[in-house]
Formats: structure tokens, sequence, C-alpha cells
């Protein structure tokens, strides 16, 4: 490719990126707390019983078998959302799958199937709960900037926990940070530098800070810098593409320069395969795939438009991936099939 030989002021070279960029379809898995009690997604600012969490049938290898059937070469795993509930046993917390009535290390079998199957693991950490000093807080945005709301406190939760997950479960692919505009620019720049060290191999998604300028997707560099990605949550690529090319106008560090600096920066579009019923990113009851049509636009506009699609999908109250998915998966990819996207 004819951007192997430009380096950029990026952390990761281009040829890496462009593996990641390679990956092209991937699945994002939305699974929790959420996904057993009706309050998880839309109030959490309330420690919900970990009673709760108790699927009957769960089995992470089926959703890995749905991906890799369905053409997916990455997947993207909640590990801990807005509950607050971890899908591993964290030594940082109580709640935690393995205080729960299902004690399986969700994350560690997710991972193991991952590698069986020949998918490349992610890992999605957002939530703040269950930091220490109480729920999370409240704010809007300013015309540039959503300021702090992490405490140091809170801050090292949150790294000791990443260093759980980095450490005990990597290789991983991506570690995708939702959230990560309310904490700031000093607290954001550490847990980036934290990452990189423990994983520098490790694309690094930092979600809620993009907006389309008229031609492409321009990152703020003051609600989501520094990350390896630009994230696009529910919407596409902007028609005029997505040249992962862009002048930023910080250093490594952040800090503004004169000259704006050449980045190599791929998209990531992530939107959701279901639509209607209570939930938008969880399962829940009355919720159905979209249509045929709409979900072949979506993979064909990322596609076209040189970006990854990162498509949810939501194992029910049992632990599986619905049929009603699976099968709009499966005509996804004979679609796909028919366009030579496979």
């Amino acid at each position: 490719m004819e951007d192997q030989g430009k380096r950029g002021a990026q952390r990761l070279s281009v040829e890496r990126l462009n593996r990641w960029l390679d990956l092209g379809f991937g699945m994002f898995i939305h699974y929790g707390m959420t996904t057993f009690h009706p309050l998880g997604y839309p109030d959490c600012n309330k420690l919900i019983d970990v009673s709760h969490f108790a699927p009957d049938r769960q089995n992470p290898e089926q959703w890995v078998q749905v991906a890799r059937d369905a053409g997916m070469r990455y997947m993207v795993l909640t590990s801990k959302h807005g509950t607050g509930f971890c899908l591993w046993p964290s030594q940082k917390t109580d709640y935690h799958v393995g205080n729960s009535p299902v004690k399986t290390d969700v994350v560690e079998a997710f991972v193991a199937a991952c590698q069986k199957y020949g998918i490349k693991p992610g890992l999605y950490y957002g939530g703040s709960t269950d930091l220490p000093g109480g729920s999370r807080a409240g704010g809007t945005f300013d015309k540039d900037e959503w300021p702090s709301y992490i405490t140091r406190e809170q801050q090292e939760y949150r790294l000791a926990q990443v260093e759980e997950l980095l450490t005990q479960y990597g290789p991983l692919e991506e570690i995708w940070f939702d959230g990560s505009q309310s904490l700031g620019a000093q607290a954001r720049h550490e847990l980036y530098d934290f990452c990189a060290n423990l994983a520098p191999d490790t694309v690094i998604a930092m979600n809620g800070g993009w907006e389309d300028d008229g031609r492409r997707p321009y990152m703020k560099p003051r609600r989501c810098w520094p990350a390896d990605l630009i994230c696009i949550e529910v919407a596409e690529p902007p028609i005029w593409g997505t040249d992962p090319w862009r002048k930023m106008p910080v250093n490594r560090d952040g800090a503004l320069v004169e000259q704006p600096l050449d980045y190599y920066i791929p998209v990531e579009a992530n939107t959701m395969l279901n639509t209607g019923g209570n939930h938008a990113w969880f399962w829940g009851p009355g919720a159905h795939p979209r249509s045929d049509m709409e979900l072949l636009g979506m993979r064909t506009l990322t596609k076209a438009r040189n970006a990854n699609l990162l498509l949810n999908c939501t194992p029910d109250n049992h632990g599986l991936i619905p049929q009603d998915q699976i099968d709009a998966l499966m005509r996804l990819r004979a679609s796909m099939q028919q366009l030579g996207f496979l």
C-alpha cells in the first residue's frame, strides 16, 4: 500500500493500523447485568444485586462461532458496562461474575473461543457505578470539552482493572473505552499511555469525540485524544470517504502546535444489528434485527468509505445469540458474498 512508507506522528505504524483496517467487519457484544435487569441501562447509578446475573445456557463459544460464520474477523466484548458489573472476577471489586449464580469468567471464555476460531479478540471497558466515591457524575458539554469528572481514587481503580484485562487476557486486538470524554485530558492521556506500555501492539479506541466537518470525520482532541481510532457511533462514515490521513493540531502529548501534524487514524463505525424493544445496545423484549437491506447498506457504506464496521449483537438472558440475529447475519453474509466482499 502507498501509505506504508509514511510514518506520521501516531504511536502505531501505518502497517499495524492497516492490519486492523483489513479486518473490515467485527462483532460488538453487549452483554452483562443489563441483559438480565430492565433497569440496568437507563439507571446506571444503582448497583443491581449480582443474583440477577443468571444465564442458564451461557456460551461465549457460540457467539464467536456466529461471528466467524458471518464473515466477521474480530470481536469486542463489554467486559464492564454502565452498571459496573464485571464479566471477569476482578480483584478490585466484589461486583463481578465470581459472586453471581453463574461464576464462569466470561472474559476468559470469550478470549479462549476467539483464539480457538481464529477471531481477533477485543474488550470494551466503561461504566463507573461501582467506582470509589459513588455514582457516575453528571455534566454537560461546553463548546469544546467535557471537564473531568473523575477523582484520583477513581482513576487508580480504573487503571488497576484495565491492567487485569490487559495482562490476564491478552494479547488483545483492540481495547475500547466508553465515556472517555468525561475523564478529562490528563486522566485520558494517563490511561492511553498506561495501555500502550502494557500492550504496545493493541489498538486503543476512545469513544465520544468525533464530528463530521463536512468532508470526513474529525477527531476532537479535547474529548477523546489520544486514540488510535476514530469511533463513529450509530452513524455511517461521511459521504466524502474516510482517508485515514488527517491533520491534528496536537503533538503526541496532546499539546497544541502551530502547524498541524499528520496522523494516520482509521475509522471504526459501530451500530446495532437490532432495533426496537426496551434497549438499544443490550438484548430486551421486543427487539428484532434491522431489515436485510439496511444491514447490507451499513456494511456496503463502511467498506466503500474505508472504515471498519463493528456491528452489535445481543446475547439474550439465556446467554446465547438468538436465532433471529443469527439468521439476519447469515443473510447478510450471503449478500456480501454475492458482492465479492468475502
